[in-house]
């Protein structure tokens, strides 16, 4: 639930009440847009409270809460950085920035948690006492946005009980997670009526094709009527023929009828071709029967379901629809990446690359090898990506993610990318590396060339100095040991 200004600054002069002084003890990500914060015993009668970040585009929100889902067996790379960053520090305050981000500022680091509330891209970042980003939870999300329009005015949420601390974070988290569960319901509602809808879509239109071909089959025994007909002329049919006529003995007044022929066929041969067509639409006629009558029912059934999940009020009522969809075979069709052949239960692909983050939460990777150079920055990297390489010695190719076409890498970044190239180089040792640097779009293998060597065209350079504490800050930053 999307707070107003009213509530959000109430939000935070609570929490800054509760908070201040708290230990930030652990750090998970339960779901891809979440921080969950292990704060301690804070909330009366709830000692189990965590305070939970939730930025879904849609509603962000803020709690204090005794639920959440699942939290990984595993931390991700963005998890261990952010509790790199802040576990074990405590809460200085909390407070509300631009009436569109929550700020938690750290006590001994003199860092600041952000939580952008307001715009179209909420994330989670963390932020320097100089301002710059050492971390967010979505890379291509800016980590705030101050330039975005402010949270809407409105009443105070639960106005009534404002003044208890406890029971309005209590009522907050309620009504917050109440929207978020029906918000739920609906997505998981609307994707079984799609895939339902979907599937009927498909049968009506198999069952129109075959009541086109059950009325062709119609014409079945005129056909036999003609090739009978053809009989009775055929020695009189001259050859190259367009037409022949015959008296119809099947009609009450025995009149002339007129038969049309292939003239490259023989009389015979077109007699034959009659009988042959008859024969395979009457084939055609008993398939097609076959099919329409479970088809009929089959369709009434996706009719039935289609009305039972939107009637759906509970969950429980709504999981037992998604057991009978599953049953019938239906699912989501695959809408991005490459076929892949790969078996279930065989070893996850090595990828030619190592991960890291900068110190904005970009993402930089550094090939592993001279093969797995040319694979990382030809088969992985995309166009806008930027490609650093130390300039006229050895090493190896290191690429900083692009959160978008038109994005612009921060600075720091890009000094980190480069500095990972000068690490990573012949050159490591000289106290300071020339880097090239420029879009993927503009390097290219040429023929012959031996794995990891390429040309490079539009290039920049940045002199980097080969700092040791910078590397292994990038490091542990990233989970990765040299």
């Amino acid at each position: 639930m999307r707070p107003n200004a009213a509530t959000a600054a109430h939000l935070a002069e609570t929490l800054n009440a509760l908070l201040s002084g708290k230990r930030l003890e652990r750090i998970w990500r339960p779901e891809p847009q979440m921080l969950l914060i292990d704060v301690g015993s804070v909330l009366e009668g709830d000692p189990r409270a965590r305070l939970l970040l939730d930025v879904e585009p849609r509603s962000p929100r803020v709690l204090l809460t005794s639920r959440w889902p699942d939290t990984p067996s595993a931390p991700d790379r963005e998890t261990l950085i952010f509790r790199g960053l802040l576990e074990n520090d405590r809460i200085e305050s909390v407070s509300l920035l631009d009436d569109r981000t929550l700020a938690i500022a750290t006590r001994h680091q003199g860092r600041s948690l952000t939580v952008q509330l307001a715009g179209r891209f909420p994330n989670i970042a963390v932020k320097e006492q100089d301002g710059t980003v050492s971390a967010r939870l979505f890379a291509d999300r800016p980590p705030t946005d101050p330039e975005s329009p402010p949270l809407q005015a409105g009443a105070l949420f639960a106005e009534a009980i404002s003044h208890n601390a406890s029971e309005w974070l209590g009522a907050w988290g309620t009504a917050t997670w109440t929207e978020w569960d029906d918000r739920r319901f609906a997505e998981r509602q609307g994707e079984l009526l799609k895939l339902v809808k979907a599937q009927l879509a498909r049968q009506r239109r198999t069952l129109k094709k075959l009541e086109q071909q059950l009325e062709g089959a119609e014409k079945a025994e005129q056909l036999r009527q003609w090739g009978e007909l053809l009989k009775t002329v055929v020695r009189e049919i001259a050859p190259g023929a367009t037409e022949a006529t015959a008296i119809d003995w099947y009609s009450d007044d025995q009149r002339q009828v007129t038969l049309p022929l292939d003239p490259a066929l023989s009389a015979l041969d077109n007699m034959a071709r009659y009988f042959h067509r008859y024969r395979k639409l009457l084939k055609t006629r008993d398939e097609c029967e076959t099919r329409v009558i479970p088809l009929w029912d089959e369709i009434a059934q996706l009719d039935a379901l289609v009305a039972s999940i939107d009637a759906s009020t509970t969950d429980e009522v709504l999981e037992t629809h998604a057991a009978t969809v599953k049953a019938l075979g239906l699912k989501a069709r695959a809408t991005q990446g490459p076929p892949t052949t790969k078996k279930r239960g065989a070893p996850a692909e090595r990828l030619p690359y190592r991960v890291f983050a900068a110190q904005d939460g970009a993402e930089i990777w550094l090939g592993r090898s001279a093969k797995d150079n040319d694979a990382m920055t030809f088969r992985h990297a995309r166009g806008q990506d930027l490609f650093f390489h130390a300039r006229d010695v050895a090493g190896s190719h290191v690429i900083l993610r692009a959160a978008g076409k038109k994005s612009q890498p921060h600075p720091e970044a890009v000094i980190d990318a480069a500095l990972l190239a000068a690490w990573h180089s012949k050159a490591k040792n000289e106290g300071q590396v020339t880097v090239l640097f420029t879009e993927r779009k503009h390097v290219r293998k040429g023929k012959g060339l031996a794995p990891g060597r390429v040309t490079v065209s539009a290039m920049r350079t940045v002199l980097v100095r080969v700092e040791a504490d910078r590397i292994k800050a990038i490091y542990d930053r990233s989970g990765e040991s040299e």
